[in-house]
């Protein structure tokens, strides 16, 4: 009899903290809506040297683009656009400050992409 009780008040319990995290936790809509205003303030105008899934960084996509000042590095979490998929190292890219667009070169071609975060504009 005192293991059921047990079971019955772990499961009612394991329910009552989902529901509170679900209540309490945090909101990812706004989270995305805050990375995807700020996106858009970067500037970067450079050559891409690396590419990878930051792994000390919740496996965030990471450029690190060699510009006039520096190295920058570029994470792009929740960006839908396929940019990171198709850039490679030693790719020029720009984007301007204030804008979502972002230019790739790449044997004299130019392909552009908008970030997207999956949210309205």
């Amino acid at each position: 009899m005192r293991t059921s009780v047990k079971i019955l008040f772990t499961v009612i319990s394991l329910i009552i903290v989902i529901i509170l995290v679900n209540i309490f936790g945090p909101n990812y809509d706004e989270i995305r809506n805050q990375a995807y205003k700020s996106l858009k303030f970067d500037l970067y105008d450079g050559i891409i040297v690396e590419k990878y899934l930051d792994k000390d960084n919740h496996n965030y996509p990471t450029m690190k683009i060699n510009t006039t000042k520096g190295l920058q590095v570029v994470r792009l979490p929740l960006d839908k656009s396929g940019l990171f998929e198709f850039v490679e190292i030693k790719d020029s890219i720009f984007k301007d400050y204030g804008s979502y667009n972002v230019e790739v070169y790449r044997n004299n071609e130019v392909y552009n992409f908008i970030l997207d975060y999956g949210i309205e504009h």
